[in-house]
C-alpha cells in the first residue's frame, strides 16, 4: 500500500424492501518500520455491522456497530508487546434538499465508545471519535451526464488536558476546541525565542473535490485536502468503472513522503461486485460508445533530465483503451512499462561505495488516464490529441559497478506521478482494425527539477 502499511477491507450489503439495508464489514491495517535496528510490529482489525433506512422522503438514517481488535510490538522482548479489545458504535444522517434539487447534506458522528488500554486499567486513552459533516450538490445532471461538486469537515472530537488525562467520548462532543493557536516564533539569541505573530485557526480538516460520471459508468475525481494542524496540503485525482455486476475505483494520494504522511503517495484499489440483480431481472447494461483497444510499442528518451550523465533509447510496451464517447471526444486509460540504461552522476548519486561510473539498468510501471480529442483528416484517417496524467505503480533500479564487482537492486520512490502529452493519427485498415501511430511526452517533477521524457510509439488497435 504505502512503505510498509496494508490495508485491505471489504464488505457486503443487502436491501430487504420495507425495512432498509443491512451491511457487514472487516478492515485490517498492518504496519512495519524499522529504526535503529528495532523491529516494530502492529496491526488493527475491526468487524462492523451495519443498517440504515429511509425515514422520509429526503431523509435517511444509519448505525454501526464496531469491534476493534489492536495489537504491537516494539522489539522480541515479551514485555513490549500489547494488545487491546474495544467496541464503537456510529451514527449517520443523510438529508436531501427539497427546495434545491441535487442538494444532499450528511453528518456522521464515527467511532463513539470506551477508551481503550493496552497495559492496565488507569492508563487507557480515547478511541478517535471523528465528526464529519458535508455537502454534495449536482452542477449538473442529464441523462447521460453528472457533474457533481463535494465538500467534507472533519473533526476529531477528542479533548485532552495538560495532566494527560482525557474526557470520555460523550463529553468531548462538547469540550473539544475547535480553533486552536499558531504562534509564529523567532530565535533572540541562546534557547530564547520571542513569538511575533498569533493566529486562531480551524481544529479540523477541510476538503473539496469534483467527480465527472459518463452514462452511470465512467467516472472521473479529483479533490484538495487541507490539514492545517497536521501542516498537511495535498492533491488526490482517481477514475471509477461502474458496469454492472462489477465495479472498480482507483485512487490516487499526491503528497510527497518529506511531509512524514505514511499514505503519501499511495494508489488504492477498490473492486466490488453485486450479488443481486439490479431490477426484476438480469440485464447486461449496453455500451453506449466505441471501445478502442491498442496495445502499443516504442522508445522513449530522456529529452530534459539532469539525472543521467549518458543514455541510449530503451523500450517502452503498453496497452492503451479509449472510450469514445463522442466522435470527438474519448476518454483514455492504459498501463505501460517501460525501461532505461544511464550512467549515473553528481545529480543521481551512486548507492555503491561513491562509485562515479555506475551503470544502471532501470524500469517503471505506469498507470495513465486522460482524454483525446479526434479531427477527422480522411476518410481513413484521424488525427488526435491527448493529456492525461500519470501513476506510478512500481519503480526499480538495477545498478552495476564500474568494475562489475557490486549490484544492487531497489525501489525508485521519487517519481511519483507526472502528466502525459501526445499527438498521433489513427489509420484504419478495415472496419475494425486500426494502426495507431503517436509521439509520446512525458514529464516528471522531483526534487524541483523538471524530467521531459519523449518518444515514437506504434500499435495496431481492434475497434469494438
Amino acid at each position: 500500500m504505502s512503505r510498509d502499511m496494508v490495508f485491505r477491507h471489504g464488505f457486503v450489503k443487502r436491501h430487504f424492501r420495507n425495512i432498509g439495508t443491512f451491511g457487514i464489514n472487516v478492515s485490517y491495517l498492518d504496519y512495519f518500520a524499522r529504526g535503529n535496528q528495532v523491529y516494530q510490529t502492529a496491526y488493527d482489525y475491526c468487524v462492523a455491522a451495519t443498517f440504515g433506512r429511509l425515514v422520509t422522503d429526503n431523509l435517511g438514517l444509519g448505525f454501526g456497530l464496531r469491534y476493534i481488535y489492536s495489537y504491537f510490538d516494539f522489539s522480541n522482548n515479551d514485555d513490549n508487546k500489547a494488545a487491546a479489545k474495544d467496541f464503537s458504535f456510529d451514527l449517520a444522517m443523510l438529508y436531501k434538499v427539497s427546495g434545491i434539487p441535487g442538494l444532499c447534506l450528511g453528518l456522521n458522528l464515527s467511532n463513539m465508545g470506551p477508551k481503550i488500554s493496552y497495559v492496565e486499567a488507569g492508563q487507557d486513552d480515547p478511541i478517535p471519535t471523528n465528526l464529519r459533516a458535508g455537502f454534495a450538490y449536482d452542477i449538473i445532471k442529464t441523462q447521460t451526464q453528472t457533474l457533481k461538486i463535494t465538500g467534507d469537515l472533519n473533526k476529531m472530537m477528542v479533548n485532552r488536558h495538560a495532566d494527560g488525562s482525557a474526557d470520555r467520548f460523550y463529553q468531548a462532543l462538547f469540550t473539544t476546541p475547535w480553533v486552536y493557536t499558531e504562534r509564529e516564533r523567532i530565535n533572540i539569541g541562546g534557547e530564547d525565542e520571542k513569538n511575533v505573530d498569533e493566529k486562531k485557526l480551524f481544529n479540523g480538516i477541510l476538503s473539496t473535490g469534483l467527480e465527472y460520471v459518463c452514462n452511470d459508468i465512467i467516472s472521473w475525481r479529483c479533490g484538495y485536502y487541507w490539514d492545517r494542524p497536521g501542516k498537511l496540503a495535498y492533491w488526490t485525482y482517481g477514475v471509477g468503472v461502474n458496469y454492472y455486476p462489477f465495479k472498480c475505483d482507483i485512487s490516487y494520494i499526491d503528497c510527497e513522503y518529506k511531509y512524514k504522511y505514511y499514505f503519501a503517495g499511495t494508489t488504492r484499489l477498490s473492486v466490488a461486485a453485486y450479488l443481486e440483480p439490479q431490477g426484476d431481472t438480469f440485464q447486461w447494461r449496453p455500451v453506449p460508445f466505441t471501445v478502442l483497444v491498442s496495445p502499443h510499442a516504442g522508445l522513449w528518451i530522456p529529452l530534459r533530465d539532469r539525472t543521467f550523465k549518458t543514455y541510449r533509447l530503451t523500450p517502452q510496451f503498453g496497452i492503451d483503451v479509449a472510450l469514445k464517447i463522442r466522435h470527438y471526444l474519448a476518454l483514455d486509460f492504459g498501463i505501460q512499462h517501460s525501461i532505461f540504461d544511464f550512467y549515473t552522476n553528481e545529480f543521481w548519486p551512486s548507492t555503491l561505495y561513491n562509485d562515479p561510473d555506475v551503470m544502471n539498468t532501470g524500469s517503471r510501471t505506469d498507470i495513465k488516464t486522460g482524454v483525446k480529442i479526434f479531427f477527422p483528416a480522411r476518410k481513413t484517417a484521424d488525427i488526435y490529441a491527448g493529456a492525461g496524467l500519470i501513476f506510478t505503480a512500481t519503480s526499480k533500479d538495477h545498478e552495476v559497478s564500474s568494475d562489475g564487482w557490486y549490484t544492487v537492486t531497489f525501489p525508485i520512490p521519487d517519481y511519483k506521478n507526472g502528466y502525459a502529452f501526445c499527438i498521433g493519427t489513427l489509420v484504419h485498415l478495415n472496419a475494425h482494425l486500426v494502426l495507431d501511430i503517436r509521439n509520446n511526452l512525458q514529464w516528471f517533477i522531483r526534487d524541483g527539477n523538471n524530467h521531459v521524457w519523449g518518444g515514437p510509439q506504434i500499435g495496431l488497435g481492434y475497434i469494438f
